[in-house]
């Protein structure tokens, strides 16, 4: 894929003389974040998860259970209480970062990434001639990518040290944290290039579906055989452990079932040069991951049309879809073709199949939350 040399800017920046919120696309975004927090609550999971695996660990020591066995369901009953901590670490900053976007306007903030971690990005803002340290929570490569590119960011708060975080090019957020320890001296220094920001999209969108299969489909077969070597008689501890792992499984099919055509997009990315049409959205509804399946109409320069359906589309990409009323597509959107669509440069991607013209569908200012 060559590089199209867009211009930063061709996707606008947020509006700073309103609420964060008061934006449409990013108003839908934080109804999916409050929709996942009201689900996802680990409160309660938490209290049953420590009484239910422990009683399952006594009762494989008094019924006389190896040691093994009984060190494999401790092993089970930390690895549950790491998940769920790593889980509320990802939406325990809700309602305060939606009291934030409700309240504050999105201010621009000269950044640089310091440090990379496995789940977060350690940024350095420089801020009325401060340097402030900032920690964000599962920003993802594409995204920091655009920091490079751009060296600005966009802040929210803080309150308390909790402040909400985007980046040019993009809606969604993430939480930031003030860290009150120095940072050592460092810094992330690369060349990133528009052709690379498209890439590492496409990379994240096929590691959204094979990053959880990696883990689960292993485990079933592993965990099972260790039971029953460990212990030949604790039959019903490997049965136990299957069915936690079906059950995990059928939650993860169900969480990913909208993203599996993102596993084309490293493909689709590299198949041709990009080519901006006019694009007009048809009626979409947002879905509690933060997708969409939605049709638009497009306008090629020679006044013939097309349909582009998309059925993961991010609620970022269809909203600037519908603020600038354009998509790019690499390579020709031909009738009977499949396309990487969204926006090179940005970190703005999804998969679009491309049919013949048809009526213009009605626009939609915003999607709802199912």
């Amino acid at each position: 894929m060559a590089d199209t040399g867009t211009d930063i800017g061709v996707v606008p920046d947020p509006a700073t003389d309103r609420p964060a919120a008061g934006d449409p696309t990013t108003e839908v975004i934080l109804s999916g974040h409050r929709s996942r927090h009201r689900w996802l609550r680990l409160g309660p999971m938490l209290v049953l998860q420590v009484p239910l695996y422990s009683i399952a660990l006594v009762l494989l020591v008094i019924g006389g259970r190896t040691l093994a066995a009984s060190v494999a369901w401790a092993v089970v009953l930390v690895g549950s209480l790491v998940a769920s901590v790593l889980v509320w670490r990802q939406i325990g900053w809700v309602p305060r970062g939606a009291e934030l976007l409700t309240t504050q306007a999105w201010r621009p903030v000269t950044t640089r990434v310091v440090r990379v971690g496995w789940e977060s990005t350690v940024v350095e803002i420089e801020e009325n001639g401060a340097f402030v340290p900032l920690t964000v929570r599962g920003l993802p490569p594409a995204h920091r990518a655009m920091i490079s590119r751009t060296g600005r960011a966009w802040l929210v708060g803080p309150a308390g040290a909790l402040c909400v975080f985007r980046v040019d090019g993009a809606h969604a957020f993430w939480p930031a944290v003030v860290r009150t320890r120095p940072l050592r001296p460092a810094a992330v220094v690369e060349q990133v290039s528009a052709a690379e920001v498209s890439r590492r999209a496409a990379a994240r969108a096929r590691l959204d579906v094979l990053g959880p299969l990696a883990v689960l489909v292993p485990s079933t077969p592993l965990g099972g055989v260790f039971l029953t070597t460990v212990s030949p008689f604790n039959v019903p501890g490997a049965v136990m452990w299957l069915a936690m792992v079906v059950l995990a499984g059928v939650l993860l099919l169900l969480q990913a079932r909208y993203r599996w055509a993102g596993l084309r997009l490293p493909g689709l990315v590299e198949a041709g040069e990009w080519v901006a049409v006019s694009a007009l959205l048809g009626p979409w509804r947002a879905r509690l991951d933060g997708t969409a399946e939605a049709t638009a109409v497009l306008t090629l320069p020679d006044g013939e049309t097309r349909t582009a359906r998309l059925p993961g589309a991010s609620v970022d990409l269809l909203g600037t879809v519908w603020e600038t009323g354009a998509l790019w597509f690499a390579g020709q959107p031909e009738p009977g073709t499949t396309r990487a669509a969204g926006f090179p440069g940005y970190p703005l991607l999804a998969v679009a199949k491309i049919g013949p013209g048809q009526v213009d569908p009605a626009r939609t200012d915003a999607g709802k939350i199912d």
